[in-house]
């Protein structure tokens, strides 16, 4: 005869078999992989430009190998997006990343034309930095979404507060910009307040991709 089970057994799930249970983690390890490479990418570009600051001072021929740096590290930002595309179906972040990739090619393609040759009307070059900006928030969507998925809400938290904090340096911006001769003083103070708060928000972001690639990889089996 059977005997009937002890509700005051413990469990014998190990945390490796509740997060299988909990969704395809092993599934984003291409995501891991792409957000790795884009966020050493950054720290690169970073490196690259505070040299190439103190080269043009110290060391002038350091210039040329530094801005090959960067554009590797240019081609590293542009590369690890398509490893992302790898997110399984269930995290329902496919369509942000396909997006923000297709806005980045949009906006590569919009800067490179005129250097083979091709005519860009001015409306559409205008809108390289609109365009570029989308696919910025779709990414930081992305990173939100996947981030819901592994359930880690603080991370995805940290992705709602670079939204509005660059919403609101935006405004700031425009309004220093826009209101200059209404302003006066008080608008080149707004424009530098922008500009610090955009510079802290590009840390933040970068912060977020190092976290996000680093959680994802801890849930990896």
């Amino acid at each position: 005869m059977s005997h009937p089970a002890n509700p005051y057994e413990p469990t014998t799930s190990t945390v490796g078999e509740l997060f299988a249970a909990q969704g395809n983690y092993d599934g984003l390890a291409g995501t891991a992989t792409g957000l790795k490479i884009i966020y050493f990418s950054i720290l690169l570009m970073l490196l690259c430009i505070i040299g190439m600051i103190v080269a043009a001072f110290a060391l002038p021929l350091a210039i040329v190998p530094l801005s090959f740096l960067i554009l590797i590290a240019y081609l590293m930002l542009i590369v690890g997006p398509f490893f992302c595309l790898s997110a399984p179906e269930s995290t329902g972040a496919k369509g942000l990343i396909i997006g923000s990739i297709l806005c980045q090619a949009a906006g590569l393609l919009i800067t490179a034309a005129p250097m083979v040759g091709i005519a860009i009307p001015a409306v559409v070059t205008s809108a390289t930095s609109l365009v570029a900006t989308i696919g910025s928030i779709l990414f930081i969507l992305f990173m939100m979404k996947i981030s819901s998925y592994i359930q880690r809400d603080d991370l995805r938290g940290k992705g709602r507060t670079i939204l509005i904090g660059s919403v609101i340096m935006v405004v700031l911006l425009l309004m220093g910009v826009v209101g200059a001769t209404v302003l006066g003083p008080i608008a080149g103070i707004l424009t530098m307040c922008a500009a610090l708060g955009m510079l802290i928000i590009f840390v933040m972001y970068a912060n977020l991709v190092n976290s996000l690639y680093k959680a994802i990889e801890s849930l990896q089996s």
